[in-house]
């Protein structure tokens, strides 16, 4: 039957009863009809087709998909046992069925053991007797064990060959060895290079007569022997220089031959000891202090007196960059009289005279990989003053007359007026003046420059100092300030 009707919900129950008792009969009857129903169709619904005797069931809408259920002509019964007769399949039968599709890589074979295939595995009969010594067996004669033959091991020390066992009694006699640690030798030990690796390797040495322990030690660069207390007693530093506790740095204490340049009573004017440039000899012959290490000794030398050298050499080379008034930097050789220059000590110096020669035989050092400058020249300290050559500077600045340019042309100045007791000499670890503070001197070099390089500097008035490459040097001072 298919007389189903939508009831809506504003009629009552009494006037709805006929169409709720259609509605019941419709599913009841599993919507029974000779066609499938088109109205009213819910998911799931089932429908008899009487023309067919079969049950179907609404599986889909839009379009409607009814799938087929069962043929009711014939039974229930009867076709569940055409499909599954318990007494036609039993379970020989299901392994007889099996069986015709049973083979290697069915999957229904067990073909797998723990993951591997039965290749994998002996079998129970199989042994290797002929090519493998069985459990209990023992070789008349093995070549070799782990790779190495019979003369590899050992079967006696000190003479003792094995017992009947075959066991060795191991007697070694240690009297002639070094233990590492708390032991003594005699005689001479060969070592070959070695490497003795800490944060601060010692080695020590005893003395059994004087009962003393010295140290030869590293640390920080340093390299040296330290006392019985364990403190510095010399050293020496990456650079060649020595320190010792009772003289302190050595090459303060030695005679310095550089640039010794002086005026002699013997010659005349004032000419220069060893410039050795060219010029014609004088007869005249002068005295000079040579350092031979462990000795001074007193020379005579020639007297050249057509040199191609000014004494007065207190300047730096051209590409020294001075600090101008305004806070930028020129090159020295492009400062020009008149121009202000700051000082680093708040005054402005004004270039008031030009200072210009040739660095002839003298020596230019570079001082932490920047200024360049000659030994006589003074740096700017927080004490007072100081120069890498301070022998130069008393004698050949201080008091000496210099030529120089001015604006009304040339003439004759004093060279530095600075007392030579007020100039210290440049080490390094000294600390100099610098446009910024203060800086500690890490590196003096030589430096190489051809006798003929041209070198500046000023005479300043108002502030005596003026800043090259960052350093506060002197202005040639007219007073001892």
């Amino acid at each position: 039957m298919q007389n189903f009707t939508d009831i809506p919900s504003s009629r009552t129950l009494s006037d709805s009863l006929a169409e709720i008792l259609n509605n019941d009969k419709t599913a009841i009857s599993c919507n029974s009809g000779t066609t499938f129903p088109t109205t009213n169709l819910q998911i799931g619904m089932l429908c008899y087709r009487s023309d067919q005797l079969k049950l179907y069931q609404l599986i889909g809408t839009n379009p409607d998909n009814w799938r087929f259920i069962m043929d009711l002509s014939s039974g229930i019964d009867a076709q569940f046992a055409a499909k599954l007769n318990a007494a036609t399949y039993t379970a020989a039968d299901v392994l007889a069925k099996l069986l015709t599709v049973d083979g290697a890589g069915s999957g229904l074979d067990a073909d797998l053991l723990d993951g591997q295939h039965a290749s994998a595995f002996a079998a129970a009969g199989h042994n290797h007797d002929a090519a493998y010594l069985s459990k209990t067996a023992k070789a008349a004669d093995s070549e070799l064990l782990d790779g190495f033959n019979s003369t590899a091991f050992l079967r006696a020390v000190n003479g003792v060959g094995p017992d009947a066992n075959g066991n060795v009694a191991v007697n070694v006699d240690l009297s002639s060895r070094v233990a590492k640690t708390g032991d003594s030798m005699s005689g001479r030990l060969t070592l070959p290079s070695q490497t003795v690796q800490s944060a601060s390797p010692t080695i020590d040495f005893q003395d059994t007569d004087q009962g003393t322990t010295r140290y030869l030690h590293v640390n920080g660069n340093l390299m040296g022997f330290l006392k019985t207390d364990g403190n510095w007693d010399m050293y020496m530093n990456n650079s060649g220089q020595m320190w010792t506790a009772n003289y302190g740095w050595l090459h303060d204490h030695f005679f310095r031959q550089v640039a010794n340049c002086g005026s002699s009573s013997q010659a005349a004017g004032n000419n220069a000891i060893n410039c050795y440039g060219s010029g014609n000899v004088n007869a005249n012959r002068i005295h000079e202090l040579i350092n031979e290490g462990g000795q001074i000794r007193l020379r005579t030398v020639n007297y050249l007196t057509n040199c191609q050298c000014d004494c007065n050499c207190y300047c730096f080379p051209a590409g020294t960059m001075v600090l101008m008034k305004d806070g930028t930097s020129r090159p020295i050789e492009s400062v020009a009289l008149g121009d202000a220059l700051q000082s680093g000590v708040g005054e402005f110096a004004i270039v008031a005279a030009l200072h210009t020669v040739k660095l002839g035989a003298r020596k230019a050092y570079r001082v932490n990989g920047a200024v360049v400058t000659t030994g006589d020249h003074l740096f700017k300290t927080a004490d007072g003053w100081a120069s890498l050559e301070p022998e130069l500077y008393a004698s050949l600045r201080f008091n000496r007359p210099s030529t120089v340019e001015t604006l009304d042309g040339l003439a004759t100045i004093n060279a530095s007026a600075i007392a030579p007791n007020r100039v210290s000499l440049v080490t390094i670890g000294s600390k100099l003046l610098t446009a910024d503070g203060e800086t500690s001197v890490t590196s003096i070099e030589v430096v190489d420059l051809p006798p003929d390089e041209t070198l500046y500097s000023f005479m300043t008035e108002g502030a005596h100092t003026f800043v090259a490459d960052g350093f506060m040097v002197d202005g040639a001072p007219q007073e001892n300030i």
